[in-house]
């Protein structure tokens, strides 16, 4: 089935409540909400700390394109930031670091489509009111810098909003094959 709640997560690499939100929130996120099919998880990037930022993001693409690897990679990152600038040494180390080829990735680093891909995840996050990191938009809502217990009170509305919306269509198709079996009924007599 598909999920009825889209969780995107707007982040930069650098920020450290971030880095805090990755390690301590989206665990439980993924527990509560993901693995049992009612949300789905993006991450999306927002820049805020500069041109170091751009290449931590372009990176976590990066290992994506050449492995499947956004995941492993985001989380390692996180795991392991500096105090402190990122290097696009220190990317290739991470991306090392999770078995991918390090070369093929520094090339990736420079790439005009990941580079062009981040810019427009910073232009719809903007769009979207996104200001600050890190945001969380649940099926539409933006929520900034959310305890655990707001974004799963969000996620829980979201959801049962989902599902009397569901009931809600279900309940429009009966009425109608009911009006429809009446309809057929008058005109048989």
């Amino acid at each position: 089935a598909t999920p009825s709640v889209e969780i995107e997560m707007f982040e930069d690499a650098q920020c450290p409540h971030c880095q805090t939100f990755t390690e301590r929130v989206e665990p439980l996120i993924i527990a509560e909400h993901v693995v049992d099919g009612t949300a789905s998880l993006t991450y999306s990037d927002y820049i805020i700390f500069g041109e170091d930022s751009v290449d931590a993001a372009v990176a976590m693409r990066a290992a994506e394109e050449l492995d499947g690897a956004f995941w492993d990679y985001q989380h390692t990152l996180y795991h392991n930031a500096p105090d402190g600038a990122f290097t696009r040494s220190w990317l290739a180390d991470i991306a090392e670091s999770i078995g991918l080829d390090r070369e093929a990735f520094s090339d990736l680093l420079d790439d005009d489509t990941l580079i062009e891909a981040v810019a427009e995840t910073n232009a719809r996050g903007a769009s979207l009111g996104v200001s600050s990191t890190p945001s969380v938009v649940v099926n539409g809502e933006l929520l900034v810098a959310p305890t655990w217990e707001d974004l799963d009170a969000a996620i829980q509305a979201a959801a049962d909003d989902a599902a009397d919306d569901v009931a809600g269509v279900e309940d429009a198709a009966a009425e109608e094959a009911a009006v429809e079996d009446a309809v057929e009924d008058a005109a048989a007599d």
